[in-house]
C-alpha cells in the first residue's frame, strides 16, 4: 500500500494518481522554498503537500507514523528573515541584524506553543500535539481538521440566521476566555480564520501569527491589518492592543455572517461613520443582540466592550443591554488609495509595513492623527504592556507619559523569559499622566537543579525535595547506610531538572546479614578516614556510619574529624555512628536575583558562601533599591566563597523627585534617610498571643503548663455485694432497695406405695388406704363376652359399642363392536349390571366412490352417511346395432371431395386433401345397412357422380352409445356395545368409622371388659428443708412452710474524679495596625514601623 501525500490516506502501490484526493505522486512543492512532500520529520512525521502558507511560515498536511494519525505540521519561516534553498531541507536565515530578529521571532513561536499546549481543555482551540527545533527552524505539530472555514461557508450561503450565527461563534468565546486569561491576544480574528469541521465542531486557526514576525528589533513594524475586521489599534505599529482587539474582530466577523456585508473599514470609519445597524439592512434580529454587537464596534477603545467576558454577557444573556452613544471627531487621517487597500485584503492575512507606507507618502506622521477618545487634560489611559518586552513596555509606558519601574522577577509557565508579567495599574484605567506603573519581570520557567541527599534520612530527604517542587517515591534495598538512610537517587545531583519531577530515592534496609543487637563491640577510632572507609570499617564490627554535619579543620578536607560515640567506646550492634566531617569546598548554582531588593539578594547569595560586593547606579527602568544586574549569569556553576558583584538601582532623580512615593513600611530605617532629606512617618504596630486551656484527666500533657487541679465527684461506681448489713447512710452515697429472702421446707411422699405397714427408714408412714383399681380394658372385640358381677373383688366388667361392617362392589367391561350378544360373564365379575349401545367416532371411515346406493335404512340409523354424490355419462357398446364398413377405388380430379353417406341419420365423412388426377386411392366409408343410395358431394357443392367401380364390405363391428350413471361417497361409522359386570365383596370386619366410600353396611356390637381388684395400701412422707434462701415467697400449706427469712442490703458510692488543668501559648499573630488590649489570656507586643519619602 502506498500512502498519499496530498491527503494521507493509503492506496494500492499501482496507482500512480490518488484515487481519493488527485495527489500525483512526484508532485513537486508549491514553492521553491517549501519542504519536499516525503521529507520525515523528528523521526516520526512525514510531511504531505502544502495546505498554506503566507509570511510568516508554512503549514503542511502530515501524518504521525507513531500515533498513526493525520496532523498538521506548521513551520517557523518569516520570508523578511530567511529563506530555504531549493533541495535542501535546512532553513538558510539572512545575514546580520535579521539573524538575530529570526531567532527573537523562532523563540516567541516555540513559546506560543508551549502556552497554546496548555489549552487542550478548551473546545475552540486547534489542539498542540507536539513542538520542536530542526532544520535549524521550529516546528508545531497541531490537530488536523477537515471541512471549510467559515470564509467558504459565507460564500456559499452569503448570510446565516441569527441565532445558528451565535450558536457557531460560542465556541470561539469560550476559547477566547481561556486565551485572553494567559495575556495572549489573537489579533486576526476573521472568517478565514475560523474553521468548520465537518463533524460540527468550531475551531480559531492561527493564533499570535502577529506575534512570531514582532520584534523589538524589527525596522519594519510589521502589523496585521484586515480590512473590515481590524479595529485602529492594529493601523499603528505598537498600537495599545487588548482584549478589546479581539472583541472588536470577532462582532466584526459575527457583523459579516447575518448581514453578508463586511463592515466598513475602521480607518474610514474615523473620517466618515457609515456603518449600518443590521435591523437597518432587513435583518431581523432581538434588539440586544444589536446593541451588543454595535457596543463591539466602537472605534474607540474606551467606548467599547472592553473584554471576551462582558461581550459574551451581553451577547448572550437576557439583560437590558443599553446602546453606547458615542461621536467621534472627524481625524485628519487621509483615505487609503486603491493600491493600498488591495494590499491589505488581497491576501488573507496580508502584511503592511509602515516602512512602505513612509517611503510611497501614502501615510506620514504628520498626517496620522489616531484620537485620544477625549481623555481629559492631565489624564491617560493605562496601556497594556503584560505579555511585552521590557523595553516596549517602557517605551509603551512613556508614550502614555507614565514612568515605568520594575520591582520585580518572577518564575511563570505562561509569560516568556523577560516579558513583562504583570503591571501594578490595570490596562485600559484613567490615571494622572507621570504616574508610576511598577511591573514584575517573568523569568520564564523556574530553573531547578537536583541536590545532594546521600545519607540522609528518608523523611529529611522528602521534605528538602518537596520544598524544591519535587514528587518522591520510595524503594528500599541492602546497604552500608543506616536504615532509613537514601542509598541512591535517580536524579544525578547538579542535574537541572523541572518542577513536579519525580525522584526515585533507594532507601537503606540496612546490612543484609544478621546483627545480634544485644551483641556489645568496640567502637573503632574513625578520625582521618573518609566517610566510604569508616562506614566499610563500621560494617565489620555491625555499626553504621551518618554524618551530621561538616566544619573548618586541619584534616584533609572530607576527612571525619569528629565522632560520636568515641572511639574505644563500648556500642551494640546496629547503632549508629555519627560523625562530623572537614568541610568541604562544594559547586552551588548561582541564583537570579535580578531585580530583587538589595537585602534580599545579599542575604540569598551569602547563604550560598559567596561573597557580594554592590555598587550602585542611577536606572529610569529598575525601581531603586532593586538589583540591575549580578556579574555572574545564573544558573552558571560557581564555588562556594567565589566573589560575585551586584549593581544595584539608586532609581532615577527625576522619578524620585516628580513621583516621590512613600516606602514601604520597615522596622528599622535606612543609614542614609533623614530629616532634612525625607518626610518620615511611624505607626505603632501590634501583634498579640492567646492563652488557650484545657483539661485533662491525666497529670501531665505534653507541651502544655500545668496550673491547677479540680476534685469532683464522678458517676457512681459498682454496687457493693448483698449483705444483712445494713450499712451507714452518707453522702454521695445511693443505698438500694432491701430485698427479702426465704427458705423453705417442702413435704416429700415416697416414690412407691407398699401394702404392708413397715416404715421405711427416715420416713413417716401415712394412714392405711383402701384402694381399688383396675386392669386396663381389653381391646374391643366380637362377639360379646360373659360379664361376671357375682365376686365383689376381682370383677370382670364389660361396655358395649356400636360398629360397622359393610362391602363394596367392583365392575368391569366388555366391549364389542356390530354384536349386540351379551358375552359370557369375565373372570370374578359374575353379575351382569347393563349394556350400552353407541356410535364410535374414533372408528369412522370413509369409502371411495361406488355406484351402489346406500339403503335409507342405513342411513337413517346413522351408520352410513353420505358426504357426496355425482351424475356421469359413459360410452357402451350397443349390442343391438352393428355398423358396416365399405371401400372403393376412385379417380381423383384434383378436387377435394366428400362424400356424405346418409344412413339413419348417421353420417360418416372421409376428406382427401391431397389427392392428384388421374391418381387411384382407396376410399372407406361406414354406414348402417340400408338400401339407401350412395350420393357424392364435392367441395363446392356441386353434383359429382364420378367414380369407378363399386363399393365392397370390408369388416362389420357393434355400434356404441352414451350411457348415464351415478355414482356416492359415503362415511361409515360402528355401533359400539359396552356390556358392565360386577361384583360384591364379603363382609369386613368391624369398624368403629365408615370409609368414605362403600356400597352397603350393617350395624355390629363390639365388647370391652376389664378385672376390678381392692386392696390396701400404705403411704409414706417426710420433710425437706431447702438449703439456700431465695427471693420468692412461696404460700404455706400443708405441703410446704416457711423455716426461715432475711432482709439484704447494698450500696453503691460516687468515685473522686481529678481534672488536671493546662494553659499554653498560642503563636503570634502577624502585625496589625489596629490596637489590641491586652487581658489575662492575651500577650500584645507592640513594634514601631517607619516610612519615608523625598521632600519635594
Amino acid at each position: 500500500m502506498h500512502r498519499c501525500l496530498g491527503c494521507m490516506r493509503e492506496y494500492k502501490d499501482e496507482y500512480q494518481v490518488c484515487p481519493y484526493c488527485g495527489y500525483e505522486v512526484g508532485t513537486p512543492p508549491k514553492e521553491a522554498y517549501h519542504m519536499v512532500p516525503g521529507t520525515l520529520l523528528a523521526g516520526r512525521y512525514t510531511v504531505g503537500q502544502v495546505l498554506g502558507f503566507g509570511g510568516f511560515g508554512v503549514t503542511y498536511i502530515g501524518y504521525d507514523n507513531v500515533l498513526e494519525r493525520k496532523v498538521a505540521i506548521k513551520e517557523y519561516l518569516p520570508s523578511e528573515f530567511s529563506t530555504r534553498i531549493p533541495g535542501q531541507t535546512e532553513v538558510t536565515t539572512y545575514a546580520g541584524e535579521r539573524t538575530e530578529q529570526f531567532n527573537s521571532g523562532l523563540t516567541k513561536f516555540l513559546d506560543e506553543a508551549k502556552t497554546l499546549a496548555k489549552l487542550q481543555s478548551a473546545n475552540g482551540v486547534v489542539q498542540i500535539y507536539n513542538s520542536f527545533q530542526e532544520n535549524n527552524t521550529a516546528y508545531i505539530v497541531m490537530e488536523y481538521l477537515e471541512g471549510k472555514t467559515l470564509k467558504t461557508y459565507l460564500e456559499e450561503t452569503e448570510k446565516i440566521p441569527v441565532e445558528e450565527a451565535k450558536e457557531i461563534l460560542h465556541p470561539i468565546i469560550t476559547a477566547l476566555k481561556e486565551v485572553h486569561a494567559l495575556g495572549i491576544i489573537h489579533r486576526d480574528i476573521a472568517p478565514d480564520n475560523i474553521f468548520l469541521t465537518n463533524d460540527g465542531r468550531v475551531k480559531l486557526l492561527d493564533f499570535g501569527a502577529s506575534r512570531f514576525a514582532t520584534t523589538s528589533h524589527s525596522k519594519s513594524l510589521s502589523v496585521i491589518i484586515k480590512q473590515g475586521y481590524a479595529p485602529v489599534e492594529q493601523y499603528r505599529s505598537r498600537g495599545d492592543q487588548g482584549p478589546w482587539t479581539d472583541v472588536y474582530s470577532l462582532s466584526a466577523t459575527l457583523y459579516k455572517m447575518i448581514t453578508g456585508i463586511t463592515p466598513e473599514d475602521a480607518m474610514e470609519r474615523i473620517e466618515k461613520e457609515e456603518l449600518k445597524k443590521p435591523s437597518k439592512l432587513g435583518i431581523d434580529i432581538p434588539k440586544n443582540t444589536e446593541n451588543a454587537i454595535m457596543n463591539a464596534l466602537n472605534i474607540k477603545i474606551e467606548d467599547r466592550t472592553h473584554d471576551i467576558e462582558a461581550f459574551e454577557k451581553e451577547l448572550y444573556h437576557d439583560e437590558n443591554v443599553k446602546l453606547k452613544i458615542v461621536h467621534l471627531k472627524k481625524a485628519d487621517v487621509g483615505k487609503w488609495p486603491l493600491w493600498a487597500k488591495l494590499t491589505v485584503s488581497g491576501a488573507s492575512v496580508a502584511v503592511a509595513t509602515f516602512a512602505v507606507l513612509l517611503i510611497t507618502g501614502v501615510i506620514s506622521f504628520s498626517r496620522i492623527e489616531i484620537p485620544e477618545f477625549l481623555i481629559p487634560d492631565g489624564k491617560t489611559r493605562v496601556p497594556n504592556v503584560v505579555n511585552e518586552e521590557v523595553d516596549y513596555a517602557q517605551t509603551t509606558l512613556k508614550d502614555a507619559e507614565l514612568y515605568f519601574q520594575i520591582v520585580d522577577k518572577q518564575y511563570s509557565e505562561y509569560i516568556p523569559q523577560d516579558m513583562v508579567l504583570t503591571q501594578s495599574i490595570n490596562r485600559g484605567k484613567i490615571v494622572d499622566v507621570n504616574g508610576v506603573v511598577e511591573v514584575v519581570v517573568s523569568g520564564g520557567l523556574e530553573h531547578i537543579f537536583m541536590v545532594d541527599v546521600y545519607g540522609y534520612n528518608k523523611d529529611e530527604a522528602i521534605k528538602i525535595l518537596n520544598a524544591l517542587g519535587l514528587t518522591v517515591d520510595i524503594v528500599e534495598d541492602y546497604g552500608d547506610l543506616d536504615p532509613g538512610a537514601v542509598l541512591e537517587q535517580s536524579i544525578a545531583a547538579g542535574e537541572e531538572t523541572y518542577r513536579g519531577a519525580k525522584v526515585v530515592l533507594t532507601v537503606s534496609k540496612g546490612y543484609d546479614s544478621y546483627l545480634d543487637k544485644n551483641q556489645t563491640v568496640e567502637v573503632p577510632d574513625f578520625t582521618g578516614m573518609t566517610l566510604k572507609e569508616a562506614q566499610a570499617a563500621a560494617k565489620k564490627c555491625g555499626l553504621y556510619i551518618v554524618k551530621t554535619g561538616s566544619k573548618k579543620g586541619q584534616m584533609k578536607a572530607g576527612c571525619i574529624l569528629e565522632q560520636t560515640p568515641k572511639g574505644g567506646s563500648e556500642a551494640h550492634q546496629g547503632d549508629t555512628i555519627e560523625v562530623i566531617t572537614v568541610e568541604e569546598e562544594i559547586e552551588v548554582y548561582m541564583p537570579d536575583v535580578q531585580y530583587k531588593d538589595e537585602v534580599e539578594a545579599v542575604a540569598q547569595l551569602e547563604a550560598l558562601g559567596l561573597t557580594v560586593k554592590v555598587s550602585y547606579k542611577k536606572s529610569s527602568k529598575v525601581a531603586q533599591g532593586k538589583v540591575i544586574s549580578q556579574s555572574i549569569e545564573p544558573y552558571t556553576k560557581v564555588k562556594n566563597r567565589e566573589k560575585v558583584s551586584l549593581v544595584v538601582s539608586l532609581g532615577d532623580d527625576e522619578i524620585n523627585k516628580v513621583m516621590a512615593q512613600w516606602s514601604d513600611w520597615m522596622v528599622e530605617l535606612p543609614a542614609d534617610v533623614n530629616k532634612d532629606q525625607y518626610e518620615i512617618e511611624t505607626k505603632t504596630q501590634y501583634s498579640f498571643r492567646d492563652k488557650s486551656t484545657t483539661t485533662s484527666s491525666e497529670s501531665s500533657l505534653p507541651g502544655w503548663t500545668y496550673y491547677d487541679t479540680v476534685i469532683t465527684k464522678g458517676e457512681f461506681g459498682d454496687w457493693s455485694d448483698w449483705s444483712t448489713q445494713k450499712p451507714e447512710q452518707i453522702a454521695n452515697r445511693e443505698i438500694d432497695t432491701p430485698k427479702e429472702e426465704y427458705k423453705y421446707s417442702h413435704k416429700e411422699n415416697a416414690p412407691t406405695k407398699q401394702t404392708d405397714n413397715n416404715v421405711m427408714s427416715g420416713w413417716v408412714c401415712d394412714d392405711s388406704l383402701t384402694k381399688t383399681t383396675y386392669d386396663d380394658w381389653s381391646d374391643w372385640s366380637y362377639p360379646s363376652q360373659t360379664v361376671d358381677t357375682t365376686s365383689d373383688t376381682n370383677v370382670k366388667e364389660v361396655k358395649t359399642l356400636n360398629w360397622y361392617s359393610y362391602r363394596t362392589k367392583s365392575t368391569t367391561s366388555v366391549v364389542q363392536y356390530e354384536n349386540a350378544t351379551c358375552p359370557a360373564a369375565p373372570s370374578g365379575y359374575p353379575n351382569y349390571e347393563n349394556v350400552v349401545k353407541e356410535l364410535d367416532a374414533s372408528r369412522r371411515s370413509e369409502s371411495g366412490w361406488v355406484e351402489s346406493n346406500p339403503g335409507a335404512s342405513d342411513t337413517a340409523a346413522g351408520k352410513t352417511e353420505i358426504i357426496a354424490q355425482e351424475n356421469r355419462t359413459r360410452t357402451v357398446t350397443d349390442y343391438n346395432n352393428y355398423v358396416y364398413y365399405y371401400y372403393r377405388w376412385e379417380i381423383w380430379l384434383g378436387k377435394t371431395v366428400y362424400f356424405s353417406f346418409d344412413k339413419k341419420n348417421c353420417e360418416a365423412f372421409y376428406r382427401n386433401s391431397t389427392g392428384k388426377s388421374g391418381t387411384a386411392s382407396k376410399a372407406y366409408y361406414s354406414s348402417y345397412p340400408t338400401s339407401t343410395a350412395l350420393k357424392i358431394i364435392d367441395y363446392d357443392g356441386a353434383d359429382h357422380p364420378r367414380y369407378e367401380g363399386d363399393w365392397y364390405l370390408e369388416r362389420t363391428d357393434y355400434a356404441t352409445k352414451n350411457e348415464n350413471y351415478s355414482v356416492w361417497k359415503t362415511a361409515y361409522t360402528p355401533y359400539k356395545y359396552t356390556f358392565t359386570f360386577s361384583n360384591l365383596s364379603a363382609w369386613s370386619n368391624p369398624v368403629e368409622t365408615l370409609p368414605g366410600t362403600y356400597y352397603d353396611k350393617k350395624d355390629v356390637t363390639m365388647y370391652s371388659s376389664r378385672t376390678r381388684n381392692r386392696h390396701y395400701i400404705y403411704s409414706f412422707y417426710r420433710w425437706v428443708d431447702e438449703v439456700t434462701f431465695s427471693a420468692d415467697k412461696q404460700t404455706e400449706n400443708s405441703n410446704c412452710k416457711l423455716i426461715a427469712q432475711r432482709t439484704l442490703y447494698r450500696y453503691r458510692d460516687k468515685k473522686d474524679v481529678y481534672t488536671y488543668y493546662f494553659y499554653q501559648w498560642g503563636d503570634w499573630s502577624g502585625w496589625r495596625d489596629e490596637k489590641i488590649e491586652k487581658s489575662d489570656s492575651r500577650e500584645v507586643q507592640a513594634r514601631t514601623m517607619y516610612r519615608y519619602k523625598l521632600k519635594q
